[in-house]
């Protein structure tokens, strides 16, 4: 791992996930009754208690949203959602404001081409391996695993074991 981007993750403190693309594949399935489901990988839910266990500071930040995706993120411990959000810098300014924290020490890790401005603005700008090429050529990481296919856990898990404080078995 090059020096530079080690010493990046030495300072990450908190994270900050789109969920369509990123938490999900990015596909819908639309029922009869107009609602619509999206699936979420349980590895990526265990990675985000643990770092929540591990105090660090974690929200989400969506063009869109939805009661299931917010009991989700509600049941694995997320208190800081923010949905519906056009222009996602608002929100991750008063996340930043929240928290006492700076744009360097967050993980930021979009999927297309709206989380460009503050991919532009975090610590480390993440995405997952399927994100769109604009998002790709911004990204100072991009996963191994796509969006919905433990993108999340990796790069939280990443960042806990280069800090001491991922699982020990």
């Amino acid at each position: 791992m090059e020096d530079h981007f080690f010493n990046k993750l030495e300072k990450i403190k908190a994270f900050v996930f789109d969920v369509d693309g990123v938490f999900t594949s990015g596909e819908l399935l639309m029922l009869n009754d107009g609602s619509m489901l999206r699936t979420f990988n349980i590895k990526d839910g265990f990675a985000v208690k643990h770092a929540l266990q591990q105090h660090y500071h974690l929200s989400v930040i969506s063009g869109s949203g939805s009661d299931g995706v917010f009991k989700r993120l509600r049941k694995l411990g997320v208190n800081h959602i923010y949905f519906y959000e056009e222009d996602k810098t608002e929100a991750f300014h008063h996340f930043l404001h929240q928290h006492a924290t700076e744009a360097q020490e967050v993980l930021f890790m979009g999927d297309d081409v709206p989380d460009a401005p503050v991919m532009k603005q975090a610590g480390i700008a993440a995405c997952p391996n399927d994100a769109v090429q604009e998002i790709v050529d911004q990204a100072d990481y991009q996963c191994k695993k796509g969006g919905g296919n433990g993108c999340v856990r990796e790069v939280i898990e990443m960042i806990l074991k280069v800090q001491g404080n991922w699982v020990r078995i």
